[in-house]
Parts: structure tokens; C-alpha cells; sequence
């Protein structure tokens, strides 16, 4: 990961409560991050390209919270403003911090492993509700249109050892089980015409609310700019690039860890070479069981990886030229060019 960061500030494992309801994260300038007990995590938004040069709010946001009722249980939500919806900025926000404080009042007091998966996915389900009728009111209280507000949500449930989460849109969740599976979860919500997509304000028949069905030792949730970048499309097979995500699953030990992680991708992303890559806004949340992930199984085939984008790019010039003659990749290929 290069050369550590000024440490975090804050003290390692601390705890700070509101009323006793939940635990503020430590948040230096962009970045929240802390450690609770088995979950460390770090979460960042930062604007894009575009919008730096255009002068225009960027469109992301992240909203994190931490509730401990016998268990660490971490509430996090992502969301994307859609791109030609001028308010949208608001809409994201709105709805991330709704759904996250939604679920966070309900599991202060309620203790998840006593719930059965049906009733978490109707509490998903009623978080995004008021998620959506909340981005709704702040329109009307404007006199604006509830259309100008459309953003994506992808909320998530994590405590350690079990992922929920609830999905409408193009962003997504990466997730490396028990066993030493990464997959993404999480469904791209794509309309049927280029860049278009379903947002919250496409209704409750689109959304995606769901368990993965094995223990899982870490989560990634990041915004459609970092993971249209590193997973591939469907037809590829949504196919992972595990170096990008590997020091945020396999590094995060400690508190001072969090923080480092933080800065370290948030610097990252912010480099010419990336940004030449990515001009979107970028969202990136990691949550992870450290003490989980040390012994994942996990493996990253790099082989199979770079021969199934070989092939599709052969079957894609087969179809348009007629040709499958395409270059021999190199002996280690990257196609994105970075150190990390």
C-alpha cells in the first residue's frame, strides 16, 4: 500500500455514543472510518472530473452508522444522483441518510440475530419506502419536481458474519464469503437505452432486497464509477478485479488501518492516470471482519480472468469484422495500468 498516512486521530476502539443509540465513526476531512469490535470499515465520496470542471455539486453520497444491541451491526448506504436530474445531489443525500438512520433506530433496540431473514428483508424494504417518501416531501416542500431528485440507493446490513441489503440501480456491493467466493451481489439496474437506468423512484417491482445465502467476511459497496471500472459487464461474467479491492479486504487490522485505507484509495482514485479512467464521481465503502479474512481461502485467478475478457473482445470483433484474429495479451496483462 505504499507509505502510511498521518495515524487517525481518534483513539483505537473508541466508541462515541449518542444517547446510547449509535456509534459516531471517526471522520477526517472525506473519509469515515473506525474498528467495533469484529467490523472494521472506511468510507469515502469523492466529485468527479466533470463536476470540478463544470462547477456542479457532485452526485454521490455515502452514510454510514454503527449500532451495537449484543452485536456490532453496520448500517451503510450508497447512492448516485442520476446525471440529468439537477437536484439530484439532494436526492442522493436524502436518501442514503434516511435509509441508514431508518435501520440504525430499529437494530439500537432490536437485536438482528433474533430476526428471522423475511421480516430483515420487510424492514429493507420499509427503510427504502422512507427513503423515497422523504426525497419526495423535500421536492414538494420546494415546489420542485420529485423527478429532479432521482438518485440510486443501495443500503446494506452487516454484522460480521451476515450481509441483507436492498438495491435499485447501477452501483453495487462486492462480497467475499466464508468459503473464498467474490462475487458481486448486487444486480446493475440498466435501462434499455445507453446510460440510462432505474432509479429508487422506479418503484418496489424493480428493487433488488436480498441474503447472501453463505457467511461473508467482508463487503465492498461502491457507486457505478469505480464498478463499472473493475467488474466486468454481465456478459463477461461480472468478473472481479481483486487487485484494486485486495489491501481493503485483507488490510484493515486496526483503527490507524482505517484511516490509512481511507486516504490511501481516496488519494488514489484522485491521481491523473485514474482520473483519466474514471471521470464519474466515486463512492467507496469497505466493511470487513479482519480476523474473518485472514484465513479466506480466496485465490484470485488472474489467468482465467484476462482469457475471459480476451474472449469476449474476440467474440466482439468476430460479430462486427467477421475476424477473431485479436492481440495475444501480454505475459502480465493490466488493463488498467496502476500501481496499487
Amino acid at each position: 500500500m505504499g507509505k502510511k498516512t498521518s495515524p487517525c486521530p481518534c483513539m483505537e476502539g473508541k466508541m462515541i455514543n449518542e444517547n446510547n443509540t449509535s456509534s459516531k465513526l471517526c471522520t477526517q476531512e472525506e473519509i469515515k472510518c473506525g474498528h467495533f469490535g469484529n467490523i472494521g470499515l472506511f468510507g469515502f465520496s469523492s466529485v468527479g472530473q466533470n463536476h470540478k470542471k463544470n462547477g456542479t455539486p457532485g452526485q454521490d453520497a455515502n452514510y454510514i452508522k454503527v449500532v451495537n444491541n449484543n452485536h456490532n451491526v453496520v448500517i451503510a448506504s450508497i447512492a448516485d444522483g442520476v446525471g440529468s436530474c439537477v437536484l439530484s445531489h439532494y436526492g442522493s443525500s436524502i436518501a442514503t441518510k434516511t435509509a441508514t438512520d431508518y435501520l440504525a433506530n430499529i437494530f439500537h433496540y432490536i437485536d438482528i440475530k433474533k430476526i428471522d431473514d423475511k421480516s430483515i428483508g420487510e424492514l429493507i424494504r420499509g427503510a427504502m419506502r422512507k427513503a423515497l417518501e422523504e426525497v419526495e416531501k423535500e421536492a414538494n416542500l420546494h415546489q420542485q419536481l420529485p423527478y429532479s431528485y432521482q438518485s440510486t440507493l443501495t443500503t446494506a446490513i452487516y454484522d460480521g458474519d451476515s450481509l441483507y441489503f436492498g438495491h435499485i440501480g447501477d452501483d453495487g456491493i462486492i462480497a467475499l464469503t466464508k468459503n473464498g467466493l467474490l462475487q458481486m451481489v448486487t444486480q446493475r439496474h440498466k435501462g434499455d437505452e445507453a446510460s440510462s437506468l432505474f432509479p429508487l423512484q422506479s418503484g418496489e417491482k424493480h428493487w433488488q432486497v436480498s441474503k447472501v445465502s453463505e457467511p461473508v467476511d467482508g463487503i465492498i459497496m461502491v457507486t457505478d464509477g469505480v464498478l463499472d471500472a473493475f467488474v466486468t459487464n454481465e456478459v463477461i461474467g461480472n468478473l472481479v478485479y481483486y487487485p484494486f479491492f485486495e489491501n481493503a479486504f485483507k488490510n484493515n487490522n486496526s483503527q490507524n488501518d482505517s484511516y490509512d485505507l481511507g486516504q490511501h484509495y481516496l488519494n488514489r482514485m484522485n491521481q491523473p492516470d485514474f482520473r483519466q479512467l474514471v471521470t464519474d464521481d466515486l463512492t467507496f465503502v469497505s466493511i470487513v471482519n479482519p480476523e474473518r479474512i485472514k484465513s479466506n481461502p480466496y485465490k484470485f485467478d488472474s489467468v482465467g480472468y484476462y482469457k475471459a475478457i480476451q474472449r469476449h473482445k474476440a467474440q466482439v470483433k468476430q460479430a462486427l469484422y467477421g475476424s477473431d484474429n485479436t492481440p495475444k495479451p501480454k505475459s502480465t496483462p493490466d488493463p488498467h495500468s496502476f500501481d496499487y
